[in-house]
């Protein structure tokens, strides 16, 4: 077997791959061993996915839905004391309530001295715009999500490996801004990441994430994916997103995941 990003031999290879970060709450949606090699598995976690879950945006996401590290850590949110001498500080939150991890002794003094009594926890809808570790992540998922779609066909690594239209955003994925300054994704917030929807019985349940492709008559393959509540879209063959924006408008503005 190879590897569906770098093409090298992967037999060896040990780990299995998580198409969505398992520190995004994701345990189901995962790759056999060898689909992705050792190498990139690991480059991906250090090098895109550390990168992205350390931004302001996805820490409060996983504080705000008790998602722990990989390690079993509680993920801290961030918070801001109002003063001066105050600032942004780290908070965690456990069944006893929330506690402050501060490192300057102006903030520590500020908090013992009493001079404040309030603390403002910062509260992110939706990732900063342009984001090019989110936009190398989507397109690692992007390709991942179709490899899994299509792995129980035969000769399934024709279509995957050797597809040298998936070349240029596979390049991309593994190396990051080059001859393609910016691989182009849509992004919008579909629902609050808090919110319960309910089966024809009127069961309510959480969805963490859910995605699905789309097959344009501009023969354009675009992913879309929602991750709490935040639905994103990447083309797949060409690096430009206008033409899902158009996609959308034609549809009411109504997501294509339904």
């Amino acid at each position: 077997m190879n590897c569906i990003f770098c093409k090298e031999n992967s037999d060896s290879s040990i780990s299995k791959e998580h198409i969505i970060p398992e520190s995004l709450g994701n345990s189901e949606h995962i790759l056999p061993k060898g689909v992705v090699c050792d190498r990139c598995n690991s480059y991906f976690a250090i090098k895109i996915e550390k990168e992205l879950l350390n931004q302001p945006y996805f820490r409060y996401i996983r504080f705000a839905q008790d998602i722990f590290s990989k390690k079993g850590k509680a993920i801290p949110g961030l918070a801001f004391i109002g003063h001066p001498k105050g600032g942004i500080i780290d908070i965690y939150r456990d069944s006893d309530g929330i506690f402050i991890n501060v490192s300057s002794p102006e903030i520590a003094d500020v908090i013992v001295s009493e001079k404040v009594n309030k603390l403002y926890i910062l509260r992110l809808t939706e990732p900063f715009a342009d984001n090019v570790a989110l936009s190398r992540l989507l397109g690692k998922m992007a390709i991942e999500a179709l490899t899994k779609k299509i792995l129980h066909i035969e000769g399934w690594e024709t279509e995957i490996i050797d597809k040298s239209e998936l070349d240029p955003l596979r390049s991309f994925v593994r190396y990051g801004p080059g001859k393609i300054k910016f691989w182009k994704y849509s992004q919008r917030l579909l629902y609050s990441p808090t919110h319960l929807f309910k089966t024809e019985s009127d069961e309510l349940y959480e969805v963490l994430h859910e995605y699905t492709f789309h097959y344009s008559e501009k023969n354009e393959l675009f992913f879309i994916i929602a991750i709490f509540g935040v639905e994103y879209a990447i083309n797949l063959s060409s690096p430009e997103i206008d033409s899902y924006s158009q996609i959308i408008r034609s549809n009411s503005d109504r997501s294509l995941l339904y």
